[in-house]
């Protein structure tokens, strides 16, 4: 399985590290993280890219963060 990192996923998913970081943060997606020795590396893998686009499709709709996991996660 191929593994991409946090500059590939915003180009392909056209979102902003920011949001990405934001849906992390609130566990709507968890990419593999690998602690390097000046910093985390977070690396994402297709099913992760289309849980973003997911999520990404769901927020322009107009769903807020907790409804959009509660769906994601049933």
């Amino acid at each position: 399985m191929y593994m991409y990192k946090m500059k590939d996923v915003c180009q392909m998913t056209g979102l902003t590290e920011k949001a990405i970081r934001l849906y992390m943060k609130q566990k709507l997606v968890e990419p593999r993280m690998e602690e390097g020795v000046h910093r985390k590396a977070y690396y994402f893998n297709d099913t992760d890219i289309e849980r973003l686009e997911d999520i990404a499709a769901l927020r322009s709709a107009g769903f807020a963060l907790a409804d959009i996991k509660m769906m994601l996660d049933d």
